[in-house]
């Protein structure tokens, strides 16, 4: 699969400062992506600099195979829709006329523009003005002007805050759906940890300085979830709707322990498998995960779930 974004060895911060430090990340089409931490642990620094608003320490970032600091403005915008948390909120300005400020076209698209209100389920909000928005109205606007756009990434800093709990997995399942229908990368950065693990294809956690990758049942079977946020690994978040998961490709005849089970099985379904009649997977939880896949005889084995899924997916393509 190719790219739309990826980092080489990148290093972002302030005042010749680095916060987080050796980032190397890929972003494809059709997937969400969680961007977790502490406050003050970098999100919003990382984001300012893969949208190009502020220059790396060290290293490159490529949009669509381009270094990014070779692109215009107006390039990258193309490319790239964003909302950050400083949302402004224009006097006499309406809805509409603040999400038609996200295109780049010579003429106003009304059209898109309205599509990409409905698309947040802000199409009510169009000709309302900004000042007569709640903050969670007004989220939602930003999120439909930078869809206007019709990019191939969203960049989305807390685009969940301000928002009740219904309305927060709304936009995120809203989210999930644009992703997958128009092969949209989209990269978030949020706080509600449940939220994250339930709707993200993968998630990027940042602790001391060091950015940390993988789905999130790696990250919770790995421990490091636990260590940043003091969550056991038997926690259970699953009681939000889940990400919809892709037709059964087949099946597995899974022995696993029970306190990582759920996980497990919740990675397996990611990748469009389930517990049932097939090859043997033995998983083992000792200081690390160990999987091994029995087939014809031969054992393969992998030390992360998403190796695993991979092994599967080519055993499946044959």
């Amino acid at each position: 699969m190719t790219d739309i974004l990826k980092t080489e060895n990148l290093s972002v911060g302030y005042g010749g400062r680095s916060v987080v430090s050796k980032i190397n990340l890929n972003l494809y089409p059709g997937e969400i992506v969680s961007l977790l931490g502490p406050n003050g642990s970098g999100k919003s620094t990382l984001l300012r600099t893969l949208l190009g608003l502020q220059s790396p320490l060290e290293g490159e970032v490529l949009l669509m195979d381009r270094p990014l600091n070779g692109l215009s403005p107006s390039q990258r915008a193309r490319l790239m829709g964003a909302a950050m948390s400083d949302r402004p909120r224009p006097w006499g300005l309406t809805a509409l006329e603040m999400v038609e400020q996200g295109r780049f076209s010579r003429q106003p698209d009304e059209m898109a523009c309205l599509n990409a209100l409905r698309d947040m389920d802000a199409l009510d909000l169009s000709d309302r003005f900004l000042t007569e928005l709640s903050d969670g109205e007004l989220q939602r606007v930003h999120i439909a002007r930078a869809l206007a756009q019709e990019p191939s990434l969203l960049l989305l800093d807390e685009p969940t805050s301000f928002l009740d709990q219904p309305r927060r997995v709304e936009v995120l399942r809203r989210l999930a759906d644009l992703a997958r229908e128009r092969d949209l990368s989209v990269l978030l950065s949020l706080h509600d940890l449940d939220l994250a693990l339930t709707f993200s294809h993968r998630c990027l956690l940042i602790g001391d300085g060091t950015l940390t990758s993988g789905t999130p049942e790696d990250l919770v079977l790995s421990g490091v979830l636990a260590t940043a946020y003091g969550q056991p690994r038997d926690w259970d978040p699953l009681g939000h709707p889940e990400l919809d998961c892709p037709p059964v490709l087949g099946e597995v005849d899974l022995n696993c322990p029970k306190p990582i089970y759920r996980w497990v099985v919740r990675g397996l379904r990611r990748r469009g498998f389930v517990p049932g009649v097939g090859p043997t997977l033995k998983v083992e939880d000792g200081e690390g995960t160990t999987f091994s896949l029995d087939m014809d005889g031969e054992t393969r084995v992998a030390y992360r779930l998403d190796d695993l899924l991979d092994m599967l997916l080519e055993v499946h393509r044959g």
